[in-house]
């Protein structure tokens, strides 16, 4: 039951992770969601083995860095 309710938690905090991304994106939304997953790819490619939160926080960050 525990596994669960963390998988459902981990599945939400990835969603608005995204969804941050694509507000954040300053191309289209189709543009963005495969540009979102082109990143998560490519890192799970990079960096095997960390939780699905940590790419998408990764992917996030990296966006908000090169908008500086």
């Amino acid at each position: 039951m525990r596994r669960y309710f963390s998988s459902l938690l981990t599945s939400w905090q990835t969603g608005k992770l995204k969804k941050r991304y694509l507000e954040l994106h300053p191309g289209s939304r189709k543009e963005a969601e495969h540009t979102w997953e082109r990143q998560l790819k490519v890192l799970k490619q990079k960096r095997p083995g960390y939780p699905e939160k940590w790419y998408s926080e990764k992917v996030l960050y990296d966006l908000e860095r090169d908008r500086r």
